[in-house]
């Protein structure tokens, strides 16, 4: 364990106790752990002692994620010490104080002034420009809220950013627990549930929700020390990186090397120009004025320099999603992470779950099948009393659900519904009968042995329950394997008799049946043991063989609206649908044909590989193995060939375990398709295999969220689609964006560097850095999803700036650069100087009419950069966004004739005539029929550019524990098998 200071009367860190929590070590009590805390478990903590709080806040931490101001003001120290933003402001305070008293000269003073007002004006735009850390912020900040603890032997209520480590905690039923901690033993007996079974009791891990119970919490860890905010590594103290910025800061440091060196090569060859002419007398040597030029020159190479430095690539993302957050929220979704912005709208693979998704979620018993007979819901009372009660007690035992009855005047019921949407549909149910699950609960409370879990695996889930002489275990669960584990049934008569091969194919056939009409079927069964039988001998395998056949119980959820179309939309938009499910074959089916997965005229045969239940699909495609190749941990597909036929034609996937769905994300990965996966929070590792997670809003859990890349408001899969949508057009935004900054900086960089008497000073390039910061900046980030995207296919995974991308770069660049020397060579004079030499020099009407002009084509660059593909068009189809960029781009022009005509002081301009103007701009929107003309080039010539490419993102592990950490996260939710490594693979090996 780390080393760290303790200190007075703790005698424990937080590692430590990160440590305890991790192992879950039961050999840790509440009592041993208070002593090292120093705390009296009957009394608490002492509100009055602030000393004391304050120690254990600084010791461990406050129950906050991130704290306010922080980034912000490191932006601001990182400014400040930046040395090249020094020097430039250096230079121009120099510049300023010759030119107040030196030269005294008016103009350049105003020019110096005005350099230092819109550099701080740019600057401080950066500082308050919202950068990814503090969206994350407003995405994570945990929200305060009131909470009962235990102090100075009273029960209080305060706030939820008050608790700290080593308060007692007091949680009841549905109350979600937001700390670490461990259980105070109960003296009331009361059986405590939870909807994880990431917990070892008597440890609570934080995200857990009570379903049942009532109970106090020694508190362990809080805020950023919790368990799982330490594995999601969401500490303020580590740089949060997207993979998007990641490949927009590779090329930003590509475009630092190369115009670190196009910003030097002016600097020398002015210095051996001027060195020149010296040497042949052409000029005469005056110190003042050599000094003055040269402080000129540098300042405008570091001010070149800095327009790339500047880290507005990497800003886009964050400032496109502020902008557009209010949209979003129109459209049903919210961005959890940033990062999945860059491969949300390259998705061409969903694979996603039924329940809730698909359809509403609102879970109704149908009918019932018991005493070989099939029963509406309100004809149960036709059954005999014995089987109605171990229905009934089977339901309310057998669950971990928690719903809330509150009664209302008139005989109204509201039934408020917490928990397992199935479990609180057959509750529902026992509640129209007239049973109450909480008395049954309170009847059993003292005689529940132990429950046995559903998971994804076992898809079964008892209770054992002991009596007077003997055990009794309820089960229920999944038809097809509770039924193979059934020997005997109730027959019409009530009797127990033996289950034959005729009466397994009469239930078999009836479960088809409900599988047919899209019914969810659960199968009801139970079993009597000896009361001197030893239960710790016994593993739940063996408890649940030689069952006794009690029911089937059908229950509808209804089909969402507009799902049918959205997954038509899908279709359209070259995105692939597929439902992975735990439901049977029957019922997948019948719910794929509704929805539009599958054809209507589908027919299922048994070696079909459109519809596949888990255990066929991993058989033949081996699973996932883990080999370690040159340092990486690198997941791989066993029969990745088998699993390529598969995939083509595979939809539905039936009674899939979670590595049955690993292993269909992780072989599409491999595949080179983008993966989105719609399902519930609490099945982490889906989220953190695929490339994008999706999750239902209202079933986010805390502990998971940092995994989830989009959450949908409206629990709709209809919202996925506008997701979709959303992500395709951020993408393209950013490639405008890139594809438009780059032309603007490779033209001005080679246009300084080969200009030597005519180069742009310092004020005229930073309104060019205006024109970049904000006009292109702010037109890209507040572009809405257009009609195009729905009908696009989409198969890019990697590329960011394309081979059609080049061929815009390269043709208005090879436009902009020939049209710009031409001015020059036809224009420039040769004019006497002060000191009657003569040298080669533009007069201010030329200069002039060369800055117009460069500006123009920028405008008409905005433009073109709208085209990214071949299919695209300049102007939006959108009538209101076309009438937006209209009005922008005249407002530019507008704002262009103002500086020529009434700050032309200011920018060293001269003023020009109509006919002057038309003619720049007539020049400049030429550029929009070269770059169509350059159209008619294959892309094979754009395809060997290699330039600002980055490299593809990784499909592996980057260390072994990075590895163990995606492990950890599926041992979490069941017994996972435990790592071995070896020479060339990692095997993975059963716990026995």
């Amino acid at each position: 364990m780390d080393k760290q200071p303790l200190l007075q009367n703790f005698t424990i860190t937080p590692n430590d106790l990160f440590q305890i929590i991790s192992s879950q070590n039961t050999s840790h009590t509440a009592l041993s752990l208070s002593k090292l805390l120093d705390i009296d478990l009957q009394i608490g903590l002492d509100s009055f002692n602030h000393l004391d709080i304050q120690k254990r806040q600084k010791q461990f931490g406050v129950h906050q994620i991130y704290y306010s101001q922080t980034i912000r003001y490191q932006l601001v120290i990182q400014i400040i010490k930046n040395k090249w933003h020094q020097i430039f402001f250096a230079i121009t305070l120099i510049k300023l104080a010759s030119s107040i008293f030196i030269t005294n000269s008016d103009n350049e003073r105003m020019e110096s002034i005005f350099i230092l007002v819109l550099s701080l004006f740019q600057l401080l735009m950066r500082i308050f420009k919202t950068d990814n850390q503090e969206i994350l912020q407003s995405l994570r900040q945990i929200s305060n809220h009131t909470v009962k603890l235990k102090r100075n032997n009273k029960v209080i209520n305060i706030s939820s950013d008050q608790i700290v480590v080593g308060d007692i905690l007091i949680f009841k039923d549905d109350q979600l627990i937001e700390v670490d901690g461990v259980l105070i033993s109960n003296t009331s007996n009361e059986t405590l549930l939870f909807d994880t079974n990431t917990n070892k009791l008597p440890f609570i891990r934080s995200g857990s929700k009570v379903l049942q119970g009532n109970g106090q919490l020694l508190v362990l860890a809080v805020g950023i020390n919790t368990y799982h905010m330490r594995k999601s590594e969401l500490n303020i103290q580590h740089e949060y990186i997207t993979p998007l910025q990641e490949r927009l800061n590779h090329l930003q440091q590509q475009l630092i090397k190369l115009f670190f060196v196009l910003s030097i090569v002016p600097l020398i060859i002015q210095f051996f120009n001027y060195c020149y002419h010296l040497a042949i007398q052409e000029y005469q040597f005056q110190f003042i004025d050599s000094i003055y030029s040269i402080i000129k020159q540098i300042q405008i190479s570091i001010l070149l320099f800095l327009m790339v430095m500047n880290d507005n690539l990497s800003k886009f993302i964050s400032t496109y999603l502020q902008i557009n957050q209010k949209r979003m929220k129109r459209d049903r979704i919210k961005f959890q992470r940033p990062s999945s912005c860059e491969i949300l709208g390259r998705i061409n693979n969903i694979c996603t779950s039924k329940t809730s998704i698909l359809t509403y979620g609102n879970i109704r018993l149908i009918k019932i099948y018991a005493e070989e007979q099939l029963l509406s819901k309100f004809n149960i009372k036709k059954l005999r009393y014995s089987t109605i009660q171990l229905i009934q007690e089977n339901i309310c035992l057998n669950s971990t659900a928690n719903p809330k009855i509150t009664y209302r005047s008139n005989d109204i019921t509201v039934f408020e519904k917490f928990g397992n949407e199935i479990d609180c549909a057959l509750l529902e149910y026992c509640h129209e009968l007239g049973q109450d699950y909480k008395s049954i609960r309170k009847n059993y409370q003292n005689q529940i042995v132990q429950y046995f879990q559903f998971n994804s695996d076992r898809k079964i889930m008892s209770v054992l329950i002991k009596l007077q002489n003997k055990y009794i275990l309820y089960t229920k669960g999944a038809p097809e394997i509770i039924l193979e584990n059934c020997s005997e049934f109730i027959n019409n008569k009530g009797d127990i008799q033996k289950l034959t091969d005729q009466n397994k194919l009469q239930i078999k056939n009836q479960i088809k049946n409900f599988g047919e009409e899209s019914l969810r079927t659960i199968c009801l069964a139970y079993k009597l043991l000896d009361g001197n039988l030893n239960i710790k001998l016994l593993q739940e395998k063996q408890l649940e063989k030689q069952l006794i056949f009690v029911s089937l119980i059908a229950l509808e959820d209804e089909l969402r609206q507009g799902v049918q179309r959205s997954i038509q939309q899908c279709k359209e938009a070259g995105v692939i649908v597929r439902m992975i499910t735990n439901e049977s074959l029957e019922c997948s089916i019948s719910l794929s044909k509704k929805c539009g997965i599958l054809p209507m005229n589908y027919q299922h045969q048994k070696d079909s590989k459109k519809v596949m239940t888990g255990k066929a699909f991993n058989d033949l495609v081996k699973g996932i193995t883990y080999k370690k190749q040159d340092g990486q941990i690198i997941p791989k597909i066993g029969d990745m060939d088998s699993f390529a036929q598969i995939a083509a034609e595979l939809r539905v996937l039936v009674r899939a375990s979670l590595d049955q769905k690993l292993a269909m994300i992780q072989g599409l990965k491999e595949l080179n398709y983008v993966v989105g996966t719609f399902s519930h929070s609490n099945e982490p590792a889906f989220y953190r295999l695929a490339d994008v997670g999706f999750c239902q809003n209202s079933k986010m859990i805390q502990q998971y969220n940092h995994m989830v890349s989009v959450s949908v408001l409206d629990d709709n899969f209809s919202s996925v689609i506008n997701s979709i949508y959303w992500g395709r057009n951020i993408f393209d935004a950013v490639r405008k964006y890139i594809q438009f900054k780059i032309t603007l900086l490779l033209s001005l960089s080679i246009l300084q560097t080969f200009s030597i008497f005519h180069q742009f000073n310092q004020a005229q390039l930073l309104w060019i850095t205006f024109l970049i910061d904000f006009t292109a900046f702010f037109m890209y980030a507040t572009e809405i999803p257009n009609r195009r995207l729905y009908e696009r296919q989409q198969n890019e995974r990697y590329h960011l700036i394309t081979s059609n991308m080049w061929r815009n770069i390269l043709s208005q660049i090879i436009y902009q650069l020939l049209v710009l020397f031409t001015i020059q060579i036809t224009t420039y004079k040769y004019i006497q100087m002060k000191n009657s030499e003569n040298c080669f020099h533009f007069n201010l009407k030329s200069h002039t009419i060369l800055f117009n002009i460069f500006v123009y084509f920028q405008i008409f660059n905005l433009l073109i950069s709208h085209k990214i593909r071949k299919t695209d068009i300049s102007i939006s189809s959108n009538k209101k966004e076309r009438a937006k960029l209209i009005i922008q781009i005249f407002l530019i022009f507008l704002v262009q004739y103002f500086v020529v005509e009434h700050c032309n002081f200011i920018f060293t301009l001269s003023k020009l005539t109509l006919k002057e103007y038309f003619e720049s701009l007539l020049l400049s929107s030429l550029s929009c029929v070269v770059t169509y003309l350059f159209q008619f080039i294959n892309d094979k010539y754009f395809n060997w550019i290699r330039l600002f490419r980055s490299q593809d993102q990784k499909n592996h592990y980057s260390s072994f524990d990075e590895f163990l950490q995606f492990k950890s996260i599926l041992r979490q939710i069941k017994s996972y098998p435990t790592e071995k490594e070896e020479d060339s693979e990692i095997e993975l090996v059963e716990k026995k």
